[in-house]
């Protein structure tokens, strides 16, 4: 179990985070859902370590992080294949083959990434993120490339890899089907400066789930009155 206490965050004097506490089950998937810009990317700098001026405190955090990013930060002049490869000094080649078929990217692997679509490189920087085997998984707006069908598909993948590989996942979005497809436990953000709204269990069976869920509306459905 992963324990966030307590944790605030200013810049300049502003603040962007005010008390967040959390826990994180392992080897669950956690959702911290919110508006564009409320802070959600600095927390999770804060958990991977790339920001380090905070107050509060972290327990029990894995020292083995992966880190996919909103933006795609992958080699241009690089393969596919070369890409994901690149994380890590020694190869695993079935799990290359089991992640390039999670996200499509088979006929893809040999192609440089300069020549992809957007939804390509950010499927291909998911799959890195994923390669590199950390024990914590954080996934910064991950999907915001992919249409919906395409989405689901993944997300069904996502979920059987999780499983077999009893990673935890901690995802940052500010898409309601997401969250509600993906996650065990969704935490609700509030507008700056950031503060947790409410904490969502979502104990329907995932395979059960749908985009069109009466329960997104029920969860999600002060942010929008």
């Amino acid at each position: 179990m992963i324990k966030i206490k307590n944790i605030s965050k200013s810049y300049g004097g502003i603040q962007i985070l005010d008390d967040i506490s959390m826990e994180i089950r392992s080897g669950g998937t956690t959702a911290i859902w919110g508006p564009s810009g409320c802070g959600k990317t600095t927390l999770f700098n804060i958990l991977s370590g790339l920001e380090k001026n905070y107050k509060g405190s972290i327990e029990n955090l894995p020292g083995k992080i992966s880190y996919c990013f909103q933006e795609d930060r992958l080699l241009m002049h690089e393969s596919v294949a070369g890409n994901i490869r690149f994380v890590r000094k020694t190869h695993d080649e079935e799990l290359l083959a089991e992640l390039l078929s999670i996200f499509r990217l088979d006929e893809l692997k040999s192609r440089k990434v300069r020549h992809l679509s957007g939804g390509q490189k950010q499927r291909t920087a998911i799959a890195r993120a994923l390669y590199f085997d950390g024990d914590l998984l954080l996934l910064d707006e991950p999907f915001r490339s992919l249409d919906l069908e395409l989405k689901l598909k993944i997300l069904s993948d996502i979920i059987r890899f999780q499983k077999k590989h009893e990673l935890t996942i901690i995802l940052v979005t500010h898409d309601a089907q997401e969250a509600y497809l993906l996650a065990d436990t969704i935490f609700t953000l509030n507008e700056k400066p950031c503060s947790i709204r409410e904490r969502h269990e979502i104990r329907t069976d995932k395979s059960l789930r749908t985009p069109f869920d009466i329960r997104i509306s029920e969860i999600f459905r002060d942010y929008y009155l």
